[in-house]
C-alpha cells in the first residue's frame, strides 16, 4: 500500500460555510486505509448521491461497492483534502479548476492502484476504465440511433474509421463474406441510385482499372455485357469516347507486336554473332 502523509479532515468536523465549499473529497476505509477520490463544487450533495448509488448497489466503482457492501458504511469516513477557489470563474473555468485539482491529487495518491484506493480511471473526468452494464449500453444505443449528425461530425467518424485498423479487418470480413453473394435485383437498383452523381476520385478511377485491366472475362460476363449494351443509344461523345478507346488499344497491341519482333531479332542477331 503507498502511505503518504497528507492532510484530510472529516466533513462533520467542519463549519458550515466550508462543508459547501467546492473540494476534492475522500471516502477512506478506516480499517484499511483504502480511499475513493473525487472532486465536487456542492461535496455535501455530491456525498448524499454516493450514498444513494451504494445503497442500490449501482456505484460506478464496483471497487468501491465491494468494499462498501463488505464493510458496510460504518467503516467510512467522508472527509476534505483541499478546498478548490472557485471565485470569479465561469462554469467552464469551475470545472477546469476542479479537475486540475482532482488530478494532482489522483497522482500523487493513486487510488486506481488496487492496494491504494477505489477509483478505476486514472484520469479525473475521465469513464476510462468504468464498465458501463448491459441496460446503460442498450440505452445509450438507443438514445444516439436517431440523433442526426453534423457534416463535421460524420467526416469525423468517416475519417478515423479510415485509419482504425479494427475498422479496416472488419470491412475485409464483410467483403469477404459478401463477395459472392448473388444481389437481388432491388438491391442492383439501391446501389445504383446509392452512387448515382458520385464522383469517384483519378486516383480511385485508376485503382479499379488496374484491377480490371489484366482480369479475363468469362464467357457469362461478356454475354452479360453485350445484352446490357444491346439497343442503347448513346451520345455523339460517348460514340467518339469508345472509338478512340479502340484505337488507342489498337496502337499498343500493334507497338507490342512490333516491340516483340524487335526482340526476336535481336535475339536471332546475338545468336549468330555469339555461334
Amino acid at each position: 500500500m503507498i502511505t503518504i502523509n497528507y492532510d484530510y479532515v472529516s466533513f462533520d468536523n467542519l463549519l458550515d460555510f466550508e462543508k459547501y465549499s467546492p473540494a476534492v473529497y475522500q471516502w477512506r476505509n478506516i480499517l484499511d486505509g483504502k480511499i475513493y477520490l473525487g472532486s465536487s463544487e456542492h461535496p455535501i450533495r455530491r456525498k448524499s448521491e454516493h450514498r444513494y448509488l451504494l445503497s442500490i448497489n449501482e456505484h460506478h466503482s464496483p471497487y468501491f461497492q465491494n468494499a462498501w457492501n463488505a464493510y458496510t458504511e460504518e467503516f467510512f469516513v467522508y472527509e476534505r483534502i483541499e478546498i478548490v477557489d472557485i471565485a470569479g470563474l465561469n462554469e467552464k473555468e469551475i470545472t477546469k479548476a476542479l479537475l486540475a485539482c482532482e488530478q494532482k491529487w489522483l497522482d500523487l495518491l493513486k487510488p486506481y492502484l488496487r492496494d491504494a484506493g477505489y477509483n478505476v480511471a486514472t484520469v479525473a473526468g475521465s469513464r476510462r476504465g468504468v464498465k458501463a452494464s448491459d441496460e446503460t449500453r442498450a440505452l445509450q444505443s438507443s438514445q444516439r440511433k436517431d440523433v442526426p449528425k453534423t457534416l463535421s461530425h460524420a467526416a469525423n467518424i468517416s475519417e478515423a474509421l479510415k485509419i482504425s485498423p479494427i475498422a479496416i479487418a472488419q470491412r475485409e470480413r464483410l467483403f469477404e463474406s459478401l463477395r459472392d453473394v448473388p444481389k437481388t435485383e432491388s438491391h442492383r437498383k439501391n446501389l445504383s441510385i446509392s452512387k448515382t452523381g458520385h464522383k469517384q476520385s483519378a486516383e480511385t478511377i485508376e485503382k479499379r482499372v488496374s484491377q480490371l485491366r489484366d482480369k479475363p472475362l468469362s464467357s457469362s460476363h461478356k454475354q452479360a455485357i453485350s445484352e446490357g449494351n444491346s439497343g442503347k443509344i448513346r451520345t455523339e461523345e460517348q460514340r467518339q469516347n469508345m472509338r478512340d478507346g479502340r484505337a488507342k488499344k489498337k496502337e499498343e497491341r500493334r507497338l507490342n507486336t512490333l516491340f516483340q519482333q524487335i526482340y526476336d531479332d535481336e535475339q536471332i542477331m546475338l545468336v549468330d554473332l555469339i555461334g
